[in-house]
Formats: structure tokens, C-alpha cells, sequence
């Protein structure tokens, strides 16, 4: 429950100037403040923030509060969408863009460079109040956290009232979007990006061995863990739910536990069983493909998909056709180079006999080892789930 609380700013008031409200109308009551130039004490992932319209009066307003000098405060977003539209100046590195996709909305603050000589500290954070909040405000507004410079950052309902409490005449009136105590005590993580360089100025609620992983090259190009793999072929009845069982067996073997499999078809008839030599050849290495019902490649099995793997080059075409921005690879490339069919594809078993599938079997067992091999330590962690 969210309820709305007012100070008047009258130099040691020791309570609320309004009445506590219900949580639609606190939002709306915390919308009409910021509008006017006041701020809001609001929650967040982690501790209370002091927030209000990113204006320079309400900047000094809310130094007042804390008792210290003007200065750069965060700016607070809806989403990353809402920063880019709203700050054009800040620059985005792929560092910058690999870490808020991994931890955003999460507690972690990006300073960025805009042209200014401090930058712009940035972040979306995932507390639905606060999110609920800067929808209904414009997607944007600056804060800080709630204290008094040099003391802890309020986490619990008598922490915001001791600072609140002590609120002088020249901030204003202040409100509070009063959700309890807070279960979080520590800050956000506060990271600085510069280019491609990337500094930790403060760990907080987000390790730097996650960020340090997140940032650590990757074979395939994307991120390492979860990891979604996706096997595209022409009917989705041979090839490509092979390699999704295989995939998964070899996730397996090797003791990972955030990959998960599925197969696709770029000409596929939705709902047809696997092939039955396909299925036999399957069930003799105990990898089970009698449940398997064909689909065709989607946009939102593209988007799904970290690494996708087509079995012949034209199946990577129509990946690229369909998503030109995703990560799209031939089976066979994670061969030898030596072996001969490198630069083949995987060929097409359908109407052969079961040594046919036999063959293609341990093609895509050669093949997969070295894809495997490739997504290395990104891909540690196992299978949670495969498609059909």
C-alpha cells in the first residue's frame, strides 16, 4: 500500500501537513507537486530517493534538504528509451548499452558522458511505485537518496521522518510516497563509462564480478548467461530437433544451467511429429524426440534467441532476412576447418534410411562439441527448459 504524505517546510515540523491518501491519488498528488517544483520522497530498489522535476531551482531544493552544496543529482527514467529521448546528448558505448541491458531495471547507476565535465548519472530502477510514478510524470525526473549528507540513506519509515522533519522553509513542501520500510539497505551500484572504459565508483546491490562477466568478450558476440539457443532447418522435423536435443544433452554434459534449447523451421508445417528415423536414431543415444511438435520461425522466436544456428547457409539467410541485427551461424562452421563439410551444411536426411540419420546424428554431435566449446565459459549453467 502507497500513501501520500505533505511537509509543509516549516523549520521543525514533526509530522505530515495532509492526510494519508490512497495509493492512485498519492501518485496523482506526487505528480501536482512535481509539476509545481516540489520534490517527493520516494522508494526505490534499494533505499528512499528525494526526487523532483529535473529543474535547477528544484536541484537546489533538494541540496537544501541534505545540507550540502548544488551539484549533479541522477536522472531517474521509465525505461532507457525515456533517457535517449530525454538527454540526446549522453553517449551511449556498447559497454554503456551491455550493462543496462544486463541489470537495468535494477539497482545499478551509469554515469555517462554528455559534454559536461562530471557527466550525467543515470538509471531505471525496478520499484513498482516509483515506476508507476515517473509513467504518470513523463518518464523522467532527477533524484538522489534521503538523508543528510554524511549519514545513511533512509530505509525505513522513521528514517525519512527524522530527515523530513527537519525540513527548512526554503525547501518547499515536500511529500512522500509512503510504502514502509524498505526491505534493501544497500545503494545502487555506481558505474562510470567513459568510451569503452569502464570504472566502478561505488559496489553496492550489484556485484562487480557480475558486471566484469557481463563486459567479458564473448566468442559468439552476445551476452553469457541465461543463454537461448535457437535451430533453424526447412520442415523442423529432422535436422533442427536434433540439434536442439543434442544441444541440450551436451548443456548437460557439461554442467551448465542457464541454457535453454529449441528448433524452428523456415518452411515448417506447425504441429508435425519429428521424422521416425530421426526419432529411432534419437532414442538409441537416449535423447528423446517423441514429443516433438514442428513450428515455424517467428519474430518472437528470433527476439527469444541469443545465438541462433541455422543447418545450411540459406537457413542463416532467412534468419538474416527476418532479424538483420541477430546473431545468426551455420551449423557447420563449429566443425574442424580441415573437415569436409566446413563450409557444407548439414544435408538434409529427409526420406533416408536410418544409417542416413545416423550420419547426420554424428555430424551434429562434431559440430556441436565445437559450438559448445566456442560459447565457452559464457555459456556456464544448464539447460532450464527446451522447446518444442
Amino acid at each position: 500500500m502507497v500513501k501520500w504524505r505533505e511537509w509543509a517546510g516549516a523549520p521543525g515540523s514533526t509530522g505530515p501537513g495532509r492526510a494519508p491518501a490512497a495509493e492512485d491519488d498519492a501518485l496523482d498528488r506526487a505528480v501536482v507537486l512535481l509539476d509545481a517544483g516540489g520534490v517527493v520522497a520516494h522508494p526505490t530498489s534499494t533505499v528512499y530517493g528525494l526526487g523532483g522535476r529535473p529543474w535547477p531551482e528544484v536541484d537546489a531544493r533538494i541540496a537544501a534538504i541534505k545540507r550540502r552544496p548544488p551539484g549533479p543529482l541522477i536522472r531517474l527514467a521509465a525505461s532507457r528509451t525515456a533517457l535517449v529521448e530525454a538527454l540526446p546528448g549522453t553517449r551511449w558505448t556498447e559497454a554503456a548499452r551491455r550493462i543496462a541491458d544486463a541489470f537495468w531495471p535494477g539497482p545499478l547507476t551509469l554515469v555517462l558522458e554528455d559534454g559536461s565535465r562530471t557527466g550525467v548519472a543515470v538509471r531505471v530502477d525496478p520499484h513498482p511505485v516509483v515506476r508507476r510514478l515517473l509513467d504518470r510524470a513523463g518518464g523522467l525526473m532527477t533524484s538522489t537518496s534521503l538523508n543528510v549528507t554524511g549519514r545513511p540513506p533512509a530505509r525505513t519509515g522513521g528514517e525519512v521522518r527524522a530527515v523530513l522533519s527537519r525540513v527548512g522553509s526554503d525547501a518547499g513542501t515536500v511529500g512522500w510516497l509512503d510504502v514502509g520500510d524498505l526491505a534493501g539497505s544497500t545503494p545502487s551500484t555506481l558505474v562510470r563509462v567513459t568510451g569503452e572504459a569502464v570504472e566502478i565508483l561505488r559496489e553496492g546491490a550489484v556485484p562487480a564480478t557480475d558486471i566484469t562477466r557481463v563486459l567479458s568478450p564473448h566468442p559468439l558476440g552476445r551476452p553469457s548467461v541465461p543463454m537461448n539457443l535457437l535451430f533453424v532447418c526447412t520442415g523442423n522435423i529432422c535436422r533442427s530437433p536434433l540439434a536442439e536435443v543434442i544441444a541440450g544433452a551436451e548443456a548437460d554434459a557439461r554442467g551448465w544451467s542457464e541454457v535453454s534449447c529449441a528448433s524452428a523451421g523456415t518452411f515448417a508445417f506447425p504441429g508435425r511429429p519429428a521424422s521416425g528415423p530421426g526419432i529411432a536414431v534419437a532414442a538409441a543415444h537416449g535423447l528423446d524426440l517423441a514429443g516433438h511438435a514442428s513450428r515455424e520461425l517467428s519474430p518472437e522466436l528470433v527476439e527469444w534467441a541469443d545465438v541462433i544456428i541455422g543447418m545450411e547457409a540459406s537457413h542463416a539467410g532467412a534468419v538474416a532476412r527476418l532479424a538483420p541485427d541477430a546473431a545468426v551461424h551455420v551449423m557447420t562452421d563449429f566443425l574442424p576447418s580441415g573437415h569436409s563439410r566446413h563450409e557444407g551444411g548439414v544435408p538434409d536426411p529427409y526420406g533416408g534410411d536410418i544409417e542416413t540419420y545416423e550420419a547426420t546424428r554424428e555430424l551434429l554431435m562434431r559440430a556441436m562439441r565445437g559450438l559448445f566449446d566456442a560459447l565457452g565459459e559464457g555459456g556456464r549453467g544448464g539447460r532450464e527448459g527446451a522447446g518444442s
